[in-house]
């Protein structure tokens, strides 16, 4: 994990299966969290931290799906609230 959490606003597209074959409008979903992985494949956010900096409530969302990133500030990761 990075030695400086960020905190961000992921904005992404939900996968949704049908049955009637028709299209939907998209599913657009925004996660809150602490950014616990930025990879090429993936993006981790974690809605919760523990006192040891574990993070807990982690969603991962395929890259293909994200998409917007917004970064709203960063947090030493020694010092949790």
């Amino acid at each position: 994990m990075k030695n400086r959490l960020e905190l961000v606003v992921v904005q992404w597209e939900d996968a949704y299966v049908t049955f009637d074959f028709e299209e939907h409008e998209p599913c657009i979903v925004h996660d809150v969290g602490w950014l616990i992985e930025d990879e090429a494949s993936h993006v981790c956010v974690a809605s919760e931290l523990l006192p040891n900096n574990t993070p807990r409530g982690v969603t991962r969302v395929p890259r293909s799906l994200v998409r917007r990133i917004e970064r709203i500030g960063r947090k030493r990761s020694k010092r949790i609230v």
